[in-house]
């Protein structure tokens, strides 16, 4: 796959049409439209599926991507990366017990990966600063 010469490569592309994720900074927008050609073309397909929600997520595009994680970690509910991914995305659009409910599935799928501990350390510190956030 052939983008023009902008930006800078941030992702490679694989053999056999497949895609990765790829991206040349300032490309985004493109390469979200493949990751939908192929979700539209395998809507099966976990792999492309979670490629769309990654092309979303760096793109800001939080609500697009909660759904696109939303789905991926019912279909795939041992996946770690999913419940990290999905909880970030919720924690970027202030939804604290959610996102927080979304690591502690990351947790209890990987219990020795400290880095979901870490993130979720100032989620539950920030929120019980707030007067309307319990425990």
């Amino acid at each position: 796959m052939a983008l023009s010469g902008r930006g800078s490569p941030l992702f490679t592309s694989c053999q056999d049409e497949e895609l990765i994720f790829i991206s040349y900074e300032g490309f985004l927008e493109e390469v979200e439209l493949r990751f939908r050609e192929q979700v539209k073309k395998n809507p099966n397909s976990v792999y492309h599926l979670r490629n769309l929600g990654k092309c979303l997520l760096a793109q800001s595009k939080y609500a697009e991507a909660e759904a696109v994680f939303r789905q991926l970690v019912e279909r795939e509910p041992g996946s770690f990366d999913d419940w990290v991914r999905f909880g970030t995305v919720l924690a970027k659009q202030d939804k604290i017990r959610e996102g927080i409910a979304a690591y502690t599935k990351a947790i209890d799928v990987d219990p020795h990966n400290p880095h979901v501990s870490m993130m979720i350390a100032p989620m539950i510190q920030g929120a019980s600063m707030s007067s309307d956030f319990e425990i």
